[in-house]
């Protein structure tokens, strides 16, 4: 079996070589809008998100207030994220405690991007902070993501987000269950005048627990002003080993 420190290895040179080739590389020239400026934040400019997520478990529920910041590096092609969940439940188990989640760090970086199309990367650190075994994993998990952007009319009015992501645990405690799971989400937003609707499709395949955790979602939301925008996100959970039944999200972000 592949020991910790193996793992670790092999992870800590994925994280080198993925900065390495990614810091040298010139910045592709910011357009003044694409698919990495909407809806949810803009990765060019300061975004600050809060939102408040409810989760109806078989367990109870679940209630994860989250603040996100997203800070532009450099020349604006890498992109540092960091959250930091604070988790609620009612569950039998924990009737009325509160603690913090799992905090993450990530940075993106985009190697390719015109009026119409882009692709980005996303190398992300999950650190085992949960003050509860239910508001988190136990494990150090790395997670990588890549991202396809395209508009499909001339107006900008229709665009697509489509992923594919990696989660695979690397340290931790050893009494909780390792982390392996691959994601594919698609997200489609239509735009118009200060509000965007989006719907969500979520494929998530688990493979420690050889089952598939999948979701689909709609979206609303609107832009305030031009630097504050509210959304509402609720979501419907299927699969044979889904880990919600449903769920609403709102929350509001400002860009500057």
């Amino acid at each position: 079996m592949t020991s910790i420190w193996e793992l670790m290895k092999t992870t800590i040179f994925q994280i080198l070589t993925f900065l390495i080739w990614a810091i040298p590389l010139n910045a592709q020239e910011t357009v003044s809008r694409s698919f990495l400026t909407e809806p949810r934040f803009n990765f060019f400019k300061k975004t600050i998100l809060i939102y408040n997520e409810y989760l109806n478990t078989n367990d109870g529920s679940y209630i994860t207030t989250n603040l996100r910041i997203l800070y532009p590096l450099g020349n604006k092609a890498l992109n540092f994220r960091f959250d930091l969940p604070i988790i609620s439940t009612n569950s039998p188990d924990f009737t009325g405690q509160t603690g913090l989640g799992d905090i993450d760090l990530s940075i993106a970086y985009i190697p390719q991007m015109n009026e119409k199309t882009g692709i980005a990367f996303r190398g992300k650190i999950n650190i085992p902070t949960a003050t509860e075994n239910a508001f988190g994993t136990g494990k150090w998990v790395f997670i990588s993501t890549a991202f396809l952007g395209h508009y499909w009319d001339t107006q900008k009015q229709w665009f697509s987000i489509t992923s594919l992501e990696q989660q695979f645990s690397f340290a931790g405690k050893k009494t909780r269950t390792p982390v392996n799971t691959t994601i594919f989400e698609n997200d489609i937003y239509y735009s118009f005048q200060k509000n965007w609707v989006g719907t969500t499709a979520i494929i998530r395949y688990n493979f420690e627990l050889q089952g598939w955790q999948n979701s689909i979602a709609v979206e609303y939301g609107r832009k305030l002003t031009p630097s504050f925008n509210v959304y509402i996100h609720p979501s419907i959970a299927f699969g044979s080993r889904k880990y919600y039944n449903n769920g609403f999200e709102v929350g509001f972000f400002l860009i500057f």
